[in-house]
């Protein structure tokens, strides 16, 4: 299924974060946060039929990419003067660390140190350095990562992620590895195949066994025509065969937009339908509802609705409020919302969640 960075939270927790003297205040609910991963994974992107099949999936990868970017080069570049999470609950410790940030003279961030700060010393100290590499077309080709010794006081390395792309700049290949004894071991090892459209056509998963790979699970993606497909198809390996687990089913409208998205597991041999999820699109071919049903007795049964308004008529992912309903049988019934506020620089200053409480 589309991915685009699930947060899953079993708590709806209100965390409070200072950097460079913003102050924001943000709450999370699990639901919200899948509604929202639901809504960002679905949306075609009006003129880029020739990205890949990855599509939104891709595009919010990269806007969540772990490496930071900076437009002009810096030798180090102190994020904040201090990123504080407030605990939680009461009677946790309070962690304070330092982030700097190293760039080449392309803006990429090659260098990323993180330092916790020791309440015994008062000082702050070295914990993590993450670095990265480059190939000639700005991909990522390696991210190394090594931990602090505190004995030799110097880092060591741990483990990495190798990277591989095509000429179209898609990424076919990572294979992570761990550091034993001095050597790199294999860890596992990701395959993505393409087709002449560059949609990827299978994501193979396999991880490292007493000398070659071996087949862990993968998906298959079949297309019609646009970016997204009409069905993805989950496997896992058995050692000898590839055993189906799961597909969805999708239809498009006639945007190339995903208008629905059946949810299906096998059953005796075939395909049964457990649930289904249909897309209502705005003007500017943006997600405005989501309806979800499941099948009872060979029928649909609604189930939930979420409703979206967005904040401008332009930006994709700038959300004005999400809002949960919940069907009763006869009517809908408010469950929660999300609310999200903005400062004249159009940045997110809040989240706002919201449940619904019946009163009387």
């Amino acid at each position: 299924m589309f991915i685009a960075n699930k947060l899953k939270c079993t708590l709806s927790v209100t965390v409070l974060l200072i950097s460079v003297g913003l102050v924001q205040a943000q709450t999370m609910g699990s639901d919200a946060a899948s509604s929202l991963s639901r809504i960002t994974s679905k949306i075609h992107v009006p003129n880029t039929n020739s990205i890949s099949a990855d599509g939104l999936r891709g595009l919010v990868r990269n806007m969540n990419a772990p490496v930071p970017m900076k437009t002009a080069a810096a030798s180090w570049w102190l994020e904040s003067s201090q990123d504080t999470i407030f605990a939680l609950f009461p009677g946790s410790k309070i962690y304070v660390s330092q982030i700097f940030y190293a760039y080449n003279t392309n803006g990429d961030s090659t260098k990323v140190l993180y330092k916790i700060y020791n309440d015994t010393t008062s000082q702050f100290e070295n914990s993590t350095l993450d670095q990265y590499e480059y190939d000639s077309n700005f991909n990522v080709t390696k991210d190394l990562t090594s931990l602090w010794d505190k004995g030799t006081k110097s880092f060591q390395e741990q483990s990495q992620t190798i990277y591989a792309y095509n000429s179209s700049n898609l990424e076919t290949e990572r294979y992570s590895q761990h550091m034993l004894s001095g050597s790199w071991v294999n860890d596992n090892r990701t395959a993505t195949t393409y087709d002449s459209q560059d949609r990827d056509t299978e994501v193979l998963n396999q991880n490292w066994g007493m000398s070659d790979w071996v087949n862990y699970d993968r998906t298959t993606y079949t297309y019609a025509q646009g970016v997204f497909p009409t069905m993805e198809l989950y496997q896992t390996w058995d050692g000898s065969d590839w055993v189906d687990e799961e597909r969805y089913v999708y239809t498009l409208n006639g945007d190339n937009n995903i208008e629905t998205e059946t949810y299906q597991v096998p059953n005796n041999g075939q395909w049964a339908d457990s649930a289904k999820y249909t897309y209502t699109y705005n003007s500017n071919m943006r997600i405005s509802q989501i309806l979800e049903q499941y099948q009872k007795g060979g029928n649909w049964v609604d189930s939930t609705r979420t409703t979206i308004t967005y904040h401008s008529s332009t930006g994709m992912f700038d959300f004005a409020s999400v809002l949960v309903e919940a069907w009763d049988g006869s009517n809908w019934i408010n469950q929660y919302q999300t609310v999200y506020s903005y400062n004249s620089n159009n940045q997110v200053t809040e989240y706002l969640y919201q449940e619904w409480k019946q009163l009387g």
